[in-house]
């Protein structure tokens, strides 16, 4: 599934309740985009997707989640046909571990992640970017600045979600 075929992570309706609603929903969805780009992820709701991946050839695949809810497949798809692996763990924390085939590109995992919903503690950090947005879309061509005071505060949450370094 690409990046702009993801459900979105949440509509203007689920701000109504924050400073500055209502808000209009392309706006949301920006804001949404940055938190997901930001932390690495899609985070909700929770989908199946198949990605490939690059593998170092060490015991420990790392997938782009942090809330692994199933793993279906898994496939070596360095030779000409795709070879399924078997033997393998995973961990909800979005690892699995196992004999993988190293090499760009060599790895395709199908699996279910992702939240039922929006996490409640990411819906104060989405509605500040949305109407950090709003302000910019507003104010068109004049400049306009911020205290990274609220900036600083909400980076534990987005830290909560983020996907940490990979090998």
């Amino acid at each position: 599934m690409a990046v702009e075929d993801w459900p979105d992570l949440v509509v203007a309706a689920d701000l109504a309740a924050f400073p500055g609603a209502p808000f209009a929903e392309e706006t949301v969805r920006a804001a949404a985009g940055q938190v997901r780009r930001i932390c690495g992820w899609h985070i909700a709701p929770e989908i199946t997707e198949t990605v490939v991946l690059d593998h170092n050839g060490a015991g420990v695949l790392h997938l782009p989640s942090l809330y692994v809810k199933a793993v279906s497949s898994v496939k070596d798809v360095t030779g000409d046909t795709p070879v399924e692996v078997t033997g393998f763990r995973w961990s909800r924390a979005g690892m699995l571990s196992g004999r993988f085939p190293s090499g760009f590109r060599a790895v395709e995992v199908t699996f279910t992640h992702g939240f039922d919903e929006c996490p409640a503690d990411l819906l104060p950090v989405i509605a500040s970017r949305t109407q950090r947005r709003a302000m910019q879309e507003s104010l068109g061509s004049r400049s306009v600045s911020y205290s990274a005071e609220g900036d600083r505060a909400f980076e534990s949450t987005l830290d909560t979600y983020r996907l940490g370094p990979r090998p």
